[in-house]
């Protein structure tokens, strides 16, 4: 694929999303009655993104066009689409209201809907939006409706607002600061609220009434995709029950080297169900340092059939478990007080799970087929699939790059994806024992593919000076496959996963993601930076090289010299070098006294410091 042709997709892209941005703020309602301008007709990848069912109907929320999708599962037709936003993220409803709110990452932003009726069809309109702390990903409400949470990713913040104030748009929210990158969350009462890492396998619980952090807590595990609450938990033999937390999530085991005969049995990276008591979670008091948490393991898949990337998770009230398997296709579902497991094949990445009111249908939301599957709950016996608008014939290389991504069955038996280490991109920040560096025995952090498309060479040895070579090996040999999805990888395939990397942007810098940057000690740290040397091997502006050097810092097998990662989003991982070795940014500095970090004075280096998390 030609330059030229990677820039023309690219512009492309962002033609289209500029244009959905217009359409979002000049026409935000659109009259069904035109039907050459329904949206539902218009040919485009939509990529829903959430789903809320009421009043006999399904709100799905669709990523690439900001639009919400009025779906009736009944007649299995979309009534409508209105475009609300520039993308959504998620959306959630109002216990007790009839008040929808979509929380949108790209205009960093809330948009409050609400439900009415256009010519005696449901429809919604727009009321207000609310700026929230940037790059928000997801909300949750409280039973009782009394509050909204809103957690934004990259500024690792949560903002807690009363539904009174958002509904009366004078919004006082309070602002609380997380210690790492949030994604899924969850009410576990009217007050307090869960939140997960996006990327490791921290916790936090926050108490919603005084808008502060209560406490943390750490489970072994990584990609915490599913949180969903249960008021009958299991909390005795003798039949006792009490409000719990289940939780999908991976486990990635450092010291399994990636052999076939490891990968099949789930011996490198294991897909699981994690239950655990609410009361356990309330037990911890500890803000400083996070408590280890622990519950009953579920796992999910065996040998011969991993069950790659679970994600949503929903629970019924006899007990029955559901869980979307967006990596081999699947949807599994696990009886009350049984071992046994129960899959069945779906659309293409199942990402969200919703039951009606009633509990006997369970809606399933595939992601990479722009549809919504409804199955029976009971048995899981499929009844219909409705596609939520018209999708053009061919993707680009990006979006059929992003599929491959979120793939596990590109991996033996379908264990494990490229996200499964690369949390959407980024990385869990654990360590991985594989061929990257030509030898097994000496495992190394996974480095984050956000900007990976600058930063040649690849692999901690800077071995490969070609993305796509880089790509290929990684899926033969630490993925041990394509396995189960097809007799090998092709060239398209490597090139669709090349277009999909090469546009992954850099994390920002965690001062961006909060407008702290316009800070005096960031001049004065670069200064320092450069003074020292630093951008010798970190040069501006990829802040990396295409050299290796020796760092002085050993792996099991002797090796000292790497390429060095580049800082851009620096802030926004760790622990750091090859092992894992500093835990802090700062530790890196002072513990481990890189490049001759010991002559740096206080001063010089609190504002290297700053610098370093600007980038």
């Amino acid at each position: 694929m030609t330059r030229l042709t990677r820039l023309r997709d690219v512009v492309t892209s962002v033609l289209e999303v500029s244009l959905l941005v217009v359409i979002a703020f000049t026409f935000p309602v659109k009259d069904a009655s035109a039907e050459d301008e329904r949206p539902q007709d218009r040919i485009v990848l939509r990529r829903p993104s959430a789903m809320v069912y009421t009043e006999d109907h399904l709100w799905v929320a669709n990523r690439d066009t900001g639009s919400i999708s009025v779906v009736d599962p009944d007649s299995g037709t979309v009534l409508n689409e209105i475009v609300v936003s520039a993308r959504l993220d998620d959306l959630i409803l109002i216990p007790g209201t009839q008040t929808l709110v979509a929380v949108d990452s790209e205009l960093h932003q809330l948009v409050t809907l609400q439900l009415t009726l256009r010519d005696d069809a449901p429809d919604i309109e727009p009321s207000r939006t609310l700026r929230v702390a940037k790059y928000p990903v997801s909300l949750a409400a409280s039973p009782n409706g009394a509050f909204v949470s809103c957690a934004s990713k990259w500024s690792r913040r949560l903002t807690v607002i009363r539904s009174s104030e958002l509904l009366s748009g004078h919004v006082s929210p309070a602002v609380i600061d997380l210690p790492f990158v949030p994604l899924r969350q969850c009410f576990l009462d009217d007050r307090y609220l869960l939140v997960a890492d996006a990327h490791a396998g921290e916790l936090a619980v926050v108490d919603a009434e005084s808008g502060k952090l209560r406490s943390r807590q750490k489970l072994l595990g990584h990609n915490i995709r599913g949180l969903c609450l249960t008021e009958n938990y299991p909390a005795a033999s003798n039949g006792v029950t009490e409000p719990g937390v289940v939780i999908s999530h991976q486990i990635l085991n450092a010291a399994s080297s990636t052999t076939r005969s490891t990968i099949s049995w789930g011996g490198v990276i294991s897909n699981t169900l994690h239950a655990i008591p609410v009361s356990e979670l309330l037990k911890s008091s500890s803000v400083e340092t996070p408590e280890s948490v622990h519950g009953s393991l579920f796992p999910l898949g065996h040998e011969g059939q991993g069950a790659g990337d679970p994600c949503d998770v929903a629970f019924r009230r006899d007990g029955r478990a559901y869980i979307a398997l967006r990596g081999v296709n699947e949807v599994a579902m696990r009886p009350p007080n049984s071992q046994r497991l129960t899959r069945v094949p779906i659309g293409r990445g199942p990402t969200e799970l919703l039951l009606d009111e009633n509990q006997s249908r369970l809606f399933v939301l595939s992601q990479f087929d722009d549809s919504v599957s409804m199955l029976n709950a009971d048995s899981l016996t499929p009844a219909r699939t409705i596609p939520l608008g018209k999708r053009p014939a061919v993707r680009s290389p990006t979006q059929a790059g992003e599929e491959l991504f979120y793939d596990s069955r590109l991996s033996l038996d379908g264990w494990y994806s490229c996200h499964s280490c690369h949390s959407d991109g980024h990385t869990t920040g654990q360590l991985n024992d594989n061929l990257g560096d030509g030898s097994f025995g000496t495992p190394k952090r996974i480095l984050t593919l956000l900007g990976t498309g600058k930063t040649k060479p690849w692999a901690w040895n800077g071995g490969l000076n070609d993305l796509g070579d880089q790509i290929r090996k990684s899926i033969e040999l630490t993925m041990a496959g394509p396995g189960k999805h097809s007799a090998g990888i092709s060239d398209q395939e490597i090139e669709s996963l090349n277009f999909y990397l090469s546009s992954l942007l850099p994390a920002p810098s965690i001062l961006a993601a909060r407008d702290e940057t316009v800070h005096p000690s960031v001049a004065r740290g670069e200064r320092v930076f450069k003074a020292h040397g630093c951008d010798r091997c970190h040069q501006p502006p990829g802040y990396t090289s295409p050299q290796s050097y020796d760092v002085g810092l050993p792996d099991q097998a002797g090796n000292t010299s790497f390429n060095p990662p580049s800082l851009l989003g620096v802030s926004q991982r760790g622990p750091y070098f090859h092992d894992n070795r500093a835990s802090r940014l700062v530790d890196v500095l002072l513990e481990h006294d890189h490049d001759d970090a010991s002559s740096l004075s206080e001063t010089d280096v609190t504002d290297l410091l700053v610098f370093l998390k600007s980038l």
